[in-house]
């Protein structure tokens, strides 16, 4: 279990789960499922992850931006069936984004 960290939580508090997730692709640099998302998301302090199923919730957020968004969409979903997709930003998100922050 890690360690409560009260500026991340503050920092994190305001963000949706879709900006945590973006952030979290950002940082780790490569295309990668939603349990590495997760860890990723915990590690960090993100408050927003209770319920019994957070990667399902991690994979509805880039769904539905994915439906909503279309190509404007940052994310984009890599291999088919739920023990291969990854998920991935687009080339403009990369392009777009300073690197992760440290």
């Amino acid at each position: 279990m890690p360690e409560h960290n009260p500026v991340l939580t503050e920092r994190t508090q305001n963000k949706s789960l879709r900006d945590v997730v973006l952030e979290a692709l950002l940082a780790l640099g490569e295309p990668v499922g939603s349990r590495e998302i997760l860890a990723y998301i915990r590690k960090r302090g993100y408050p927003g992850l209770k319920g019994k199923t957070p990667r399902a919730s991690i994979q509805a957020a880039v769904w539905k931006d994915l439906q909503v968004r279309k190509s404007r969409s940052p994310f984009r979903m890599l291999g088919r069936g739920r023990n291969t997709r990854k998920f991935w930003l687009s080339d403009a998100a990369v392009k777009g984004s300073r690197g992760p922050s440290k």
